[in-house]
């Protein structure tokens, strides 16, 4: 039987990190996050989705697809992390195969195995970063060739995102506290030479424990908005600094904040997490904030919108069989909302195309599972696949 990847979660994962930062900027969206869970209102697609394509990525044989780790994509071509092999494949934005690029391997050429935490793409200079927890970024032309490795940066940088050809957001890589970044985010010159940061941890956390298990990073409109869950706030990074942009009022009390950054209580079972709440991805588009947070006592999952004008906050539970048949992240992660759109699979993209564009993609396992309990009796015909295909790329534009 497959393992439930949350449950696991809940089990042994839960010992996210950071601290708790007090807001000082005066424009700040502030979600009451309880509130809305405990009340419950309805969260339909259609106010915000205004359309949804799909792109089948080629099937061959020097090209197949397991599950998908990692993808990132521009006008021109979609790369995808094969998880199982740790292959880098590239395809036009049509779906067809176009190359692997680069191997693992030890080799001058080659990224180190298992090492491979985000990729980036840098449009403009038509290249791409492969970017480690504890290791300099890979970096690889569009065509395939190796080109550097990126060693200005002496920090662990586990993600990178260019807001242009000046300025780039690091986010931290979360490992031990021997060997992380000491911030959570940080502002970079073309150079990377670190001009603006912010530093999740207490003041009075020693560093010899100091401990960030999970960074979230999410581009959106020249900026990157960046969470590790010991904060209630969400920080955003522009060319002009750093400065909160949302605050979850979550409300999981004292000794939450206090245990969650500290590596020794994950030695020892973890932070407390009854009745806790947890931030478990989130995206932005022009019209709204989307959260997906989990409640600890039971599991549970509820998608919640944030209107930026009204400021009104909607709630609703995932569907409970959608979150069983989520068994990790990338291409198996269904936890979503129901798609009230075209009737295709539940919606919750973790990729990032462009400002008002976000990207899921699914296995045609879990697509033959969602038929089997019923689903997709109404989908479109790009979801029609056979089970031995690559996945299917979705990309949602919203209004």
């Amino acid at each position: 039987m497959k393992k439930n990847f949350y449950a696991a979660m809940l089990g042994a994962g839960l010992l996210l990190t950071g601290c708790q930062n007090q807001p000082s900027a005066r424009h700040l969206w502030v979600a009451d996050v309880r509130e809305a869970i405990r009340t419950e209102t309805p969260v339909s697609l259609k106010e915000d989705v205004a359309s949804v394509s799909y792109v089948p990525l080629e099937t061959a044989d020097s090209c197949l697809i397991s599950n998908v780790s990692n993808l990132v994509m521009d006008d021109e071509f979609i790369f995808v992390e094969n998880g199982k092999t740790q292959q880098i494949f590239q395809f036009t934005r049509e779906g067809k195969f176009v190359r692997q690029l680069g191997r693992a391997g030890n080799g001058p050429e080659e990224y180190a195995p298992y090492a491979i935490e985000s990729m980036t793409l840098d449009s403009s200079r038509r290249e791409v970063y492969l970017n480690a927890r504890q290791l300099p970024a890979w970096v690889y032309s569009y065509d395939g060739t190796f080109l550097r490795r990126y060693t200005l940066v002496s920090q662990a940088v586990g993600y990178r995102f260019f807001l242009d050809r000046e300025h780039v957001v690091l986010g931290g890589a979360p490992v031990t506290p021997f060997a992380q970044s000491p911030w959570l985010v940080a502002l970079a010159n073309e150079k990377q030479e670190i001009s603006a940061w912010k530093d999740p941890f207490s003041p009075s956390l020693g560093q010899e424990v100091r401990y960030m298990q999970e960074i979230q990073f999410m581009p959106y409109s020249a900026s990157v908005v960046a969470y590790t869950p010991c904060n209630d706030t969400l920080f955003r990074v522009t060319s002009g600094g750093i400065s909160p942009a949302v605050v979850l009022d979550r409300r999981n009390g004292k000794e939450y904040y206090e245990q969650i950054a500290d590596i020794n209580y994950m030695q020892t079972g973890g932070a407390s997490l009854a009745g806790a709440l947890d931030l478990y991805g989130f995206l932005e588009t022009d019209r709204c904030f989307f959260f997906r947070i989990m409640r600890g006592e039971d599991g549970r999952f509820y998608i919640l919108r944030l209107d930026k004008e009204s400021r009104k906050l909607s709630s609703t539970p995932v569907n409970e069989t959608f979150q069983e048949m989520s068994y990790g992240l990338g291409d198996g992660n269904i936890a979503g909302l129901d798609n009230d759109v075209d009737g295709g699979i539940p919606f919750w993209p973790c990729y990032v195309y462009g400002d008002q564009v976000r990207v899921q993609v699914v296995n045609t396992t879990l697509l033959e599972e969602l038929r089997e309990q019923g689903y997709l009796q109404h989908a479109p015909e790009a979801l029609q696949t056979g089970p031995d295909q690559n996945p299917v790329v979705i990309i949602y534009t919203f209004r």
